[in-house]
């Protein structure tokens, strides 16, 4: 089969894809990783078109421009990797190997010579994709991990690029290691059968990044990023069904912000709104990574502390409002904000959540009637 049809078939088959991809995965996600995966579709059918072009008076143009598009398609790729993690495109990265590929063209007589900057391009194309193979082998989610072949078919072609870069440096572009065994074809070949497996694949992680993205939202609250009431409750029921079964003990802390509704009333709801953020982080700077912090309601929050007992928790509550005061305050004058802690604990017996937070929301009574900005522990401590 002669390069000539190879590239229409590229081509056509490149086409289908992004278009495919385009209509069926990121129209309906709007995922980051699908956005990225269509620009790289898009870039390596416009590099394959001016390949095809690249004939006669069009060569000293089409060649260079065809190596750009195709490393800039190469690094969307490894962009699109990035994002499957949650990490930021780099504006910079994105443009500059596709320039230096250009520029590397343009610097060697394009119009005479096909490989004309060949030898940047090859390497180029190379290590994007085995630094693309190394983000797919970092990318872990909650319902799904890239499949291993996927990894595999990267790290391949990241080293067929490298052995053709090789190849054309140590036998040159007419030798039969180059141009048949590294050549044209085998590589557009080789292309071909990876963009449409890691298509059709990384579609169902395109999906599954959504996914993610909505358990997340639909687990944590909005505003300080803490555990909704709903998801706090499955996570501490379970704990208490075990606690109940296998013996262990844990307690619960009810906070509530003092005197918030006047915050409110003489300092605006944006003034609130921050008040509660701040003591969201004071929470997250206080307690372990594996206890539960739980926006209840309003300025009302709850922690639970798997295996504390009473005195540690009121050493935590403690902790937090000090936490709390050194936090930055939203309004110049405003005085520092407080909270109010109410103690519970539960032991073999592991009560239900709701007696729980009955004997913590009774402690916390008894900790406003006290003064506010206290610690109460529950009787049945």
């Amino acid at each position: 089969m002669d390069s000539t049809t190879i590239s229409v078939a590229f081509s056509f088959v490149v086409f289908t894809l992004l278009v495919l991809f385009y209509v069926e995965v990121y129209r309906p996600t709007r995922a980051s990783y699908s956005a990225w995966w269509c620009l790289a579709l898009g870039s390596f059918l416009a590099g394959s078109v001016a390949y095809f072009i690249g004939s006669g008076t069009s060569q000293w143009w089409a060649n260079p421009t065809g190596n750009g598009c195709l490393v800039f398609g190469t690094t969307a790729v490894w962009t699109a990797t990035r994002t499957l993690s949650g990490k930021p495109g780099r504006p910079f990265v994105l443009i500059g190997p596709a320039v230096l590929a250009v520029a590397a063209s343009f610097g060697a007589h394009p119009e005479t010579d096909v490989w004309a900057g060949g030898t940047v391009y090859l390497l180029l194309m190379g290590l994007l994709l085995g630094v693309s193979a190394i983000e797919l082998g970092r990318y872990r989610s909650t319902g799904a991990r890239v499949p291993r072949w996927m990894i595999v078919a990267a790290v391949v072609c990241a080293a067929f690029y490298v052995f053709r870069a090789a190849a054309l440096v140590l036998a040159g572009e007419r030798s039969f290691l180059f141009s048949t065994v590294g050549g044209t074809v085998c590589t557009t070949l080789l292309m071909m059968a990876l963009l449409v497996g890691v298509s059709f694949t990384m579609s169902s992680l395109s999906r599954q990044q959504v996914a993610d993205v909505l358990r997340h939202l639909a687990a944590h609250d909005d505003l300080t990023g803490l555990l909704t009431r709903t998801e706090f409750s499955r996570r501490v029921q379970a704990l208490l069904h075990r606690y109940g079964t296998d013996g262990g003990s844990g307690t619960l802390i009810m906070a509530d912000l003092d005197r918030f509704k006047a915050i409110n009333d003489e300092y605006g709801h944006d003034a609130g709104d921050a008040v509660i953020r701040a003591f969201a982080k004071a929470c997250r700077e206080c307690v372990r990574h594996t206890d539960l912090i739980c926006r209840y309601g309003g300025e009302e929050f709850v922690i639970f502390l798997p295996g504390a007992d009473a005195e540690g928790a009121s050493y935590v509550a403690e902790l937090v409002n000090a936490c709390l005061a050194r936090q930055a305050l939203p309004v110049s004058g405003m005085p520092a904000p407080t909270a109010s802690f109410g103690v519970a604990t539960t032991g073999a017996d592991a009560p239900p959540l709701r007696e729980l937070l009955v004997a913590a929301d009774r402690a916390l009574y008894r900790a406003k009637e006290a003064g506010r900005s206290t610690v109460v522990v529950a009787d049945n401590a």
